[in-house]
């Protein structure tokens, strides 16, 4: 960080204070509004099992603004990846998570080489291209897949599982020979408890393929 930089990270931990929410603990949304506007705070980060609120003012959330600008200078690729409050969001919610309790002289090099990284390594994920899948109704059985424009349909039977972080054997897990599910069902009838299955689409998505299957849309829409 520059010495601008590292002054208005200062300038902006100097103002960050924890409130009491205890007497009585604010359970509505206006209630806490209230309470946080009546110790002047604009933006908070709220810890329920402490009963405490954390966050700025207006004049700390100023100089949290000012040092966002400075990450994303005019005209530059970073100034067109995000806003200038989107930015601001994220490093007030840093420090609110890191600094909570620190007094600015006590900030060193490390913690702002490390709000730096996370800024950096924010603004990376912002330039990564992700494949979105829809699941959809299109024909009543599989056809190979097509393209119309960007978007790519493919029948759920012909999804490209490895695109996605699984093989092909975790999506369609296959049931074990006759006599293992045999075994299966009968210790799980002695045990009481229900016969364990493959599930379709393995864990990350086994939510997407239910989705699908009680809308009767066994095709995905592709998309980055």
């Amino acid at each position: 960080m520059t010495p601008e930089q590292e002054s208005l990270c200062r300038q902006a931990l100097d103002g960050m204070k924890t409130i009491s929410l205890t007497s009585p603990f604010p359970y509505g949304s206006d209630d806490l509004s209230s309470v946080l506007h009546q110790h002047g705070l604009l933006t908070a980060s709220i810890n329920p099992l402490q009963k405490t609120a954390t966050g700025f003012t207006g004049g700390d959330l100023a100089a949290i603004t000012t040092l966002a600008k400075t990450f994303r200078p005019s005209l530059s690729q970073n100034s067109r990846r995000a806003s200038n409050a989107t930015l601001a969001k994220l490093i007030a919610g840093e420090m609110m998570k890191a600094w909570v309790g620190r007094e600015s002289s006590s900030l060193a090099q490390p913690d702002f080489d490390w709000l730096e990284a996370v800024i950096d390594n924010w603004f990376s994920t912002l330039t990564q291209v992700r494949e979105h899948l829809v699941p959809c109704t299109l024909y009543p059985y599989a056809i190979p897949t097509f393209t119309v424009g960007p978007v790519t349909f493919r029948h759920f039977s012909e999804l490209p599982t490895e695109s996605f972080g699984i093989s092909r054997a975790e999506f369609w897990p296959k049931e074990p020979p006759v006599w293992k599910q045999w075994f299966r069902d009968v210790w799980a009838a002695i045990r009481r408890k229900p016969a364990r299955r493959a599930r379709l689409s393995g864990f990350q998505f086994s939510m997407l393929a239910k989705f699908a299957n009680e809308r009767t849309a066994p095709w995905g829409h592709l998309s980055k």
